[in-house]
């Protein structure tokens, strides 16, 4: 399930643990697609293919339509989410 490159290769397993790839494991069977995930120089880059424009408002709708605000909500919501179920919010992703 998992493609693992590194250049380091214990920095690479302190930040792939066997937590960790459960969070992944469980976050890519809510979202149900195949997740690319890129642990660079403190970042996380995370892929999850989708067939919506995520947070691009309809140019052709007002800008007080609510539908877009809800919309945009439920887009952070997710994100938040995600960073929420990763544990990404803790003291060893900064430097």
């Amino acid at each position: 399930m998992f493609v693992v490159r590194g250049s380091v290769p214990v920095e690479t397993r302190y930040i792939l643990t066997p937590a960790m790839q459960e969070r992944l494991i469980a976050l890519r069977q809510r979202v149900a697609a195949d997740l690319r995930v890129v642990f660079y120089d403190s970042h996380v880059w995370l892929a999850i293919p989708n067939k919506e424009n995520w947070f691009e408002g309809n140019l052709w709708s007002s800008a007080h339509d609510r539908g877009q605000a809800i919309s945009l909500m439920v887009q952070l919501r997710c994100v938040f989410q995600i960073v929420k179920e990763l544990v990404l919010n803790t003291l060893i992703w900064t430097k």
